[in-house]
C-alpha cells in the first residue's frame, strides 16, 4: 500500500505522512506474494484449499475459483481473517458428476483484518518529539481522500526521529528507495513502516529516510518509540 508525499518543499523540509488504515477491502501485494501460502489436499473427486499466514499480523484473504463440473461447499468469492503464523482450511471443491472436471481457483489479500472495528477509546500520539506542522488533515484536497481521507501529513527537517503512534506489532518495513516526492513518479517509491494493532487495524507511516528505519518485522512497540528517521 503506498502514499505520495503531498507538500512542495525546500530541500531541506520533508513531509512525514501518517496514516490510519481500516482495512475493508483485499488488495493484491506483488511483493508480498509468498507471505500468505495456499496448498491444495486433493483426494478423489475433488480437493481441499489450505491458506497458510506467515505473516506476524492477521491477514484477510479472498479466494476465488472458477469451476466445471464441480462445486465448492461455500459461496465464492469468500472472504478469511488468518491469525498470524496460523492455517486454516479454506474450501473444499468436489465433482458433481463422472467425467472431467476443472478448477482454476485464484486468492489475493492483505494484512489488517476485513471485519476491525477500530477501537474509538484508543488515543493516538503525534509520531514525533517537538512541535512540527501539520500541512495537510484528514479528508484534505491534495491527496487524502478515498482510503487515504484518514490520513495526515506534518513537515519536518530531514532526519527527525520519527515515533509509534500506538502500542503495535510491526508488519512491513520499506527503507532501500533514495528518492521521493510528491510527483506521482514516486508513487511507488515511498519508504515505509506498518504497524498493526489489537483492533486489527493498521497504522502507516511514510517518506522516511533511506535506510532511516529502526524496527524489523514482527517487532514489538510501544507508543512514543523511535522506529525511524523522517525522509523525502
Amino acid at each position: 500500500m503506498t502514499i505520495t508525499g503531498p507538500l512542495r518543499q525546500n530541500s531541506a523540509m520533508r513531509p512525514l505522512l501518517l496514516t490510519a488504515l481500516l482495512l475493508t477491502a483485499i488488495h493484491t501485494r506483488a511483493a508480498d506474494t509468498n507471505l500468505v501460502i495456499a496448498f491444495t489436499d486433493r483426494f478423489e473427486g475433488g480437493t481441499h484449499l489450505l491458506l497458510s499466514n506467515t505473516l506476524p499480523f492477521v491477514a484477510s484473504v479472498c479466494v476465488d475459483a472458477k469451476l466445471k463440473n464441480a462445486r465448492a461447499d461455500l459461496p465464492l468469492p469468500a472472504l478469511f481473517s488468518i491469525r498470524p503464523h496460523a492455517a486454516i482450511h479454506a474450501v473444499t471443491i468436489e465433482r458433481i458428476e463422472r467425467g472431467g472436471w476443472k478448477l482454476d481457483w485464484s486468492y489475493r489479500y492483505n494484512l489488517g483484518d476485513h471485519r476491525a472495528k477500530h477501537d474509538s477509546n484508543r488515543v493516538y500520539r503525534v509520531p514525533f518529539r517537538g512541535r512540527f506542522r501539520l500541512t495537510q488533515g484528514w479528508n484534505g484536497g491534495f491527496s487524502h481522500t478515498g482510503w487515504m481521507r484518514h490520513a495526515v501529513d506534518f513537515t519536518m527537517p530531514q532526519g527527525t526521529d520519527v515515533c509509534a503512534a500506538r502500542d503495535g506489532v510491526v508488519t512491513r518495513v520499506v527503507d532501500h528507495f533514495k528518492e521521493g516526492g510528491p510527483s506521482p513518479a514516486f508513487k511507488a517509491m515511498a519508504n515505509e513502516i506498518m504497524i498493526g494493532h489489537a483492533d486489527g487495524t493498521l497504522t502507516q507511516y511514510t517518506h522516511l529516510r533511506h535506510h532511516g528505519v529502526r524496527v524489523k518485522i514482527g517487532q514489538r512497540v510501544k507508543a512514543g518509540e523511535i522506529i525511524g528517521r523522517s525522509g523525502g
